[in-house]
């Protein structure tokens, strides 16, 4: 397969396709090539970070870990951040076989175990993976941004909202919590505009975003 040159991968334009995002994290993870890439994908509820995240690993072969699925409980959200370190991260990182064990939310109690073999890219997505106790780890973070009143009726339109509705506020405010004191838009190497229409713009495969000024250097 020909690879791109990494000045052919991305334009200076506002929008970029998952492949051209996909070609230049190729070329950037090549020099680390005996370690397991870790992407992280932050972001708070409704901003598209489960979206975003499969459509990259489409293009990448990636392996997906949404952290919801081990979140332990309606108040877990701080807690679920160690778990990603403990159960993920550290072995990962060690070129070890990880192991999470997913939370029943229905049954509101810790489920069957699950095991994740390092791969050659892995992506972690949900809100907290950019938590600056987790940065020595990624390999790559994006933050998903999107106004406050899409990211609510994205929430809305979950197929899941009856069980999420008692808990929103509750929710959003471990989310706003967890950001106090750590801004990990700030830290991204990729931030994107999710909330932006355009017509030029298929979600399913490009998004708009900011052009980090490494990007070219």
């Amino acid at each position: 397969m020909t690879v791109q040159s990494e000045g052919d991968c991305l334009d200076d334009l506002g929008v970029t396709t998952f492949r051209e995002l996909a070609c230049h994290l190729r070329h950037q993870f090549r020099s680390d090539s005996h370690r397991c890439p870790i992407i992280g994908i932050d972001g708070f509820s409704g901003s598209g970070k489960s979206d975003f995240a499969h459509a990259l690993a489409l293009e990448l072969g990636a392996t997906v870990i949404n952290t919801d699925d081990f979140v332990p409980g309606w108040e877990g959200l701080r807690a679920s951040i160690d778990l990603l370190e403990e159960w993920i991260l550290v072995p990962i990182s060690q070129d070890q076989t990880a192991s999470w064990q997913r939370f029943d939310w229905h049954l509101m109690r810790p489920a069957e175990w699950h095991d994740v073999v390092p791969s050659s890219v892995l992506i972690v997505e949900g809100c907290g993976v950019g938590h600056k106790k987790l940065s020595s780890f990624l390999s790559y973070l994006v933050w998903m941004n999107a106004p406050v009143t899409e990211r609510l009726r994205r929430i809305h339109s979950r197929f899941d909202w009856e069980m999420y509705e008692p808990y929103v506020d509750m929710w959003a405010e471990q989310e706003r919590q967890l950001r106090a004191g750590d801004d990990a838009e700030a830290r991204a190497d990729l931030v994107v505009e999710s909330g932006v229409v355009r017509d030029d713009v298929d979600p399913k495969s490009a998004f708009v975003r900011h052009v980090p000024k490494d990007w070219y250097q």
